[in-house]
């Protein structure tokens, strides 16, 4: 009888050790997961406004061509 109760003390603590664990290899998933989409979210955002700067250049060009071309004529 006593064994059994040290044995079912021990499963206790190894199931609550094993849950401990893996809540903290969840959170640290999440936070990393986290950092990822941050970075991913600030990349995306640069691209963006390179895109647009590089829009607004070549509206530019095309504008400045345009009265080239009508001068041109």
């Amino acid at each position: 009888m006593k064994n059994l109760g040290e044995d079912i003390g021990s499963s206790a603590k190894e199931l609550t050790e094993g849950v401990t664990k893996g809540t903290q290899r969840g959170i640290e998933n999440i936070k990393g997961n986290t950092q990822d989409a941050a970075r991913d979210v600030t990349k995306g955002t640069q691209r963006s406004a390179e895109d647009a700067k590089i829009n607004v250049q070549r509206t530019a060009e095309d504008a400045a061509n345009a009265v080239n071309r009508t001068f041109d004529r």
